[in-house]
């Protein structure tokens, strides 16, 4: 156990206390890092999905709210170039904003999408295929 402290509550919230995230360089730092991640920083989209929900539970942490509708076009943003047909299909045909019949989608909604996608193949000058992240 921790020095003078005899059981796990305690324990738990002297961690919490000393080593939750806070402060403004904190807060700066996570804002940077939510408005500039991208699938290409990340192996695949289901690690660019975890990434995105990660910063956004830190900033939620430091009891910054961000709205829903925000988080999901950060996501597709992020995704890159090769998800244009999917973020502009998507967002031609699903209510993102919150309205009155309660028709706008979530986070997880929009992830599981994504995840079923098939990102847009193109052939470069020299022969190679582009596809997604990666270059065969």
């Amino acid at each position: 156990m921790i020095d003078g402290i005899s059981n796990y509550y305690t324990a738990y919230e002297t961690l919490e206390k000393n080593y939750k995230p806070q402060g403004d360089g904190t807060f700066r730092d996570l804002f940077d890092r939510f408005f500039t991640i991208s699938l290409a920083d990340h192996k695949n989209i289901e690690d660019y999905t975890e990434g995105v929900k990660k910063l956004k539970n830190q900033l939620v942490q430091l009891g910054v709210i961000i709205p829903e509708p925000l988080v999901i076009l950060r996501y597709l943003q992020g995704l890159g170039s090769a998800y244009s047909i999917f973020y502009t299909s998507f967002t031609t045909n699903n209510q993102i904003l919150p309205g009155d019949d309660g028709g706008e989608v979530d986070f997880d909604f929009v992830a599981l999408k994504a995840k079923g996608y098939e990102p847009s193949k193109t052939v470069t000058a020299t022969g190679h295929c582009t596809c997604g992240n990666w270059r065969h």
